[in-house]
């Protein structure tokens, strides 16, 4: 985040710097020129990193982990996120990871690398119920492992991946 804000920094003193140095070659120019110029480039500059984050993301993770899920949240502050959908969430298992949990039949259990723009990555065991289609978090402390509560699959998510027969 603070990258994204020093970048942004930095191409609006750039741009300005570009224009002042084109007034000086051309002569003056409107007043407006300046600001219309440096949100111009700052906003594309913010556009271009929103979309083009999951991509980026998804070309640095290990071999070993591929991405079963993605989230596209449109936002107010971004409205035209309603009309070109953008990743602002994405789920990636191991799939050589996944085990069957012993003594429970049709359920099995994976850690998955869930990561969002602008967060920290977030590693979290998942337990998947394959025939309910469902899923849970699996939290431990000091007293063992804890159960967050289940939450219905989404349809292509993370549950059909890791329940899919290989």
């Amino acid at each position: 985040m603070v990258e994204n804000l020093i970048t942004t920094l930095l191409l609006g003193l750039a741009t300005f710097a570009v224009v002042q140095i084109i007034a000086q070659k051309f002569g003056p120019l409107p007043r407006y020129v300046l600001p219309v110029a440096v949100l111009v480039v700052v906003a594309s500059h913010a556009i271009w990193g929103q979309y083009s984050w999951y991509p980026r993301e998804k070309d640095r993770l290990p071999d070993n982990l591929v991405v079963v899920e993605t989230f596209e949240n449109p936002s107010a502050f971004a409205p035209w996120s309603y009309l070109a959908r953008r990743v602002t969430r994405f789920a990636a298992i191991d799939p050589s990871a996944i085990k069957n949990v012993e003594g429970q039949e049709g359920y099995k259990s994976v850690r998955a690398h869930l990561r969002g723009r602008l967060e920290e990555p977030f590693f979290a065991d998942v337990l998947v119920d394959c025939e309910g289609r469902r899923l849970a978090l699996v939290t431990t402390d000091d007293g063992g492992s804890k159960l967050g509560p289940w939450q219905k699959a989404t349809k292509d998510g993370l549950a059909d991946k890791v329940c899919k027969p290989s």
